[in-house]
């Protein structure tokens, strides 16, 4: 079971690096256009991922303006993004930085490995008189994997279960070739063998085979 679920795990983040990438490169040619108004139809298309519990992109500001609801467009992104725990939450801030100053996505499992959760970098442009871009955006998704592991888990229990049966049908078959082989012909023997000692001399145990019992 438990490598069942690794496999989900490992084959969910691969396919998010491909959503996520696919999903960056088209926001960053949106801005790079000045198209903004795009970005939230970018944003709804990635949504419509049945897989796809939030997608969130943030300005260098941190203020959402694309996001799956749009309740959550104006705020800071920190107001908006998963309730977790203080030490999670300095643990996703630095995310966040690292993201940022590196230019390098981040993908990485939930705390109850029932989700992922990706933050990749999106360059909005450079700052007046700045000769390198450095307003760097964030996009934040989150990716449902409880569907998947439990669709997984059924799979797993029915080849149990139909091993099981089949293991119990190969055991009684085998106990079926013992009785009727062995246990039923020892009996004819012992049969035999009374009526022997009880003085018929011509009795038969009419018991065939090329075993030691026939």
């Amino acid at each position: 079971m438990q490598a069942a679920m690794a496999s989900i795990e490992t084959q969910a983040i691969e396919q998010a690096k491909t959503k996520m990438s696919a999903l960056e490169s088209g926001l960053k040619y949106s801005v790079r256009r000045g198209d903004f108004s795009r970005l939230q139809e970018i944003v709804a298309e990635a949504s419509a991922d049945s897989d796809a519990i939030d997608i969130i992109l943030a300005d260098d500001t941190s203020k959402v303006i694309a996001a799956a609801r749009s309740g959550m467009l104006g705020h800071d992104i920190n107001d908006v993004l998963p309730r977790i725990s203080a030490q999670h939450q300095k643990a996703r801030n630095e995310t966040i930085a690292m993201v940022k100053l590196t230019r390098v996505g981040n993908i990485h499992l939930s705390p109850d490995k029932q989700a992922i959760s990706a933050f990749y970098p999106v360059l909005f442009g450079s700052k007046i008189n700045e000769l390198r871009p450095s307003r760097m955006g964030i996009l934040f998704a989150k990716y449902d994997l409880s569907l998947n592991k439990a669709k997984a888990r059924r799979v797993v229990e029915l080849q149990i279960a139909q091993f099981s049966a089949l293991a119990v049908g190969f055991s009684l078959l085998l106990w079926l070739i013992f009785h009727f082989l062995l246990t039923k012909r020892m009996g004819l023997l012992a049969q035999s063998m009374k009526v022997f000692a009880a003085g018929e001399m011509q009795v038969r145990s009419n018991v065939q085979g090329s075993d030691e019992v026939g």
